[in-house]
């Protein structure tokens, strides 16, 4: 997003769609030259000392925390320590710089800031904060939403769906604003962003169903934010979730797919779709913990197809969603799309 409202102005580089590795940033830094007015690039956070690491190299003058769900435990073994991985930022920025909070987020609330050399910004929904978002709406292929900053109001328009997407526009605002371009014009700019392919896409598929596209990957924060995509869509829809396991969770990596079972057990959904041994924790947990949809468990997506062919219809929304290296349920996603 934040590319996208530079580049109406500036000549831009940045992190092609999710590519963040750090064997990238090489590649990426050789684009930079004379002629390049703004850099934007997203840090992978896969162990402690990744955005450090990489910091020391783009010497960044803005720093972003959109938000921190569980993830990448398997080399930073802890939630502590993710945390603690994510929190680098803090120390990153120069003075002059500016780092920019999701104040709604509580595992951002935990970080101790005191160290930091810049301006702390902070953006949210819930929470009182200087980018502030209320009034959040679907719209026609996004999210509408008031922006106060400053006591003044500005009506903004984003392409794609989901409360995260409001998230996404307040962070990419206060970044932007940051460098000199007004809200009203970098809200024109932001209305036309393309969203990246698997990612909240919605599509129509299977018996005429709408299909929310979610395969790009998956984690405990990112599900969430589906689901709540899923169920504040198409309100009337019969609502079906289909899930894959979440990888890079280390060895606690069972008890955090029983807390995702506690956490999809709160959401009003019709049908829950587990596919895979770890998923399979998700679905009996959630019928533990007093779901009242009904719940299908599958070692493999042979069978899946069958039983969506019975449950979908146009008055039925389906999330997929899972890991960016579950091949055979991104197949089985394009099968369910092609109808």
């Amino acid at each position: 997003m934040i590319k996208r409202i530079l580049s109406t102005w500036y000549k831009v580089e940045g992190t092609v769609r999710s590519a963040n590795g750090n064997p990238r940033n090489l590649i990426y830094l050789l684009r930079i030259d004379d002629s390049i007015q703004a850099a934007v690039y997203e840090s992978a956070v896969g162990a402690p000392g990744d955005i450090t690491y990489t910091c020391s190299h783009f010497l960044p003058n803005i720093g972003i925390i959109t938000n921190i769900g569980i993830d990448h435990l398997e080399r930073c073994k802890t939630l502590q320590v993710y945390i603690n991985a994510k929190a680098e930022m803090v120390s990153v920025i120069p003075e002059g710089g500016t780092l920019i909070l999701n104040a709604d987020d509580e595992k951002i609330k935990t970080i101790d800031t005191s160290k930091c050399k810049g301006n702390i910004i902070y953006f949210g929904i819930d929470t009182p904060c200087l980018f502030q978002a209320s009034n959040i709406t679907y719209g026609n292929n996004g999210m509408n939403f008031t922006l106060t900053l400053n006591k003044m109001k500005y009506q903004i328009f984003v392409p794609g769906y989901g409360k995260h997407q409001v998230y996404n526009a307040l962070a990419a605002l206060a970044a932007t604003h940051e460098m000199g371009i007004g809200i009203t014009q970098a809200a024109q700019a932001l209305s036309s962003f393309k969203l990246l392919m698997n990612h909240c896409e919605i599509k129509k598929g299977l018996n005429q169903a709408t299909i929310i596209d979610d395969t790009w990957n998956i984690n405990t924060a990112s599900l969430k934010a589906a689901m709540n995509t899923l169920c504040e869509l198409n309100q009337q829809h019969k609502k079906v979730a289909l899930i894959g396991h979440i990888k890079q969770l280390g060895e606690h990596s069972a008890d955090y797919h029983k807390e995702v079972g506690k956490m999809i057990a709160k959401f009003n959904i019709d049908y829950l779709i587990t596919i895979g041994d770890l998923a399979n924790n998700i679905a009996t947990e959630c019928s533990l913990n007093g779901f009242h949809g009904k719940v299908f468990q599958f070692e493999q997506t042979e069978g899946v197809y069958e039983l969506l062919s019975d449950i979908l219809n146009e008055e039925t929304t389906l999330l997929i969603k899972c890991s960016m290296f579950d091949y055979d349920i991104k197949e089985l996603t394009e099968q369910i799309i092609k109808g």
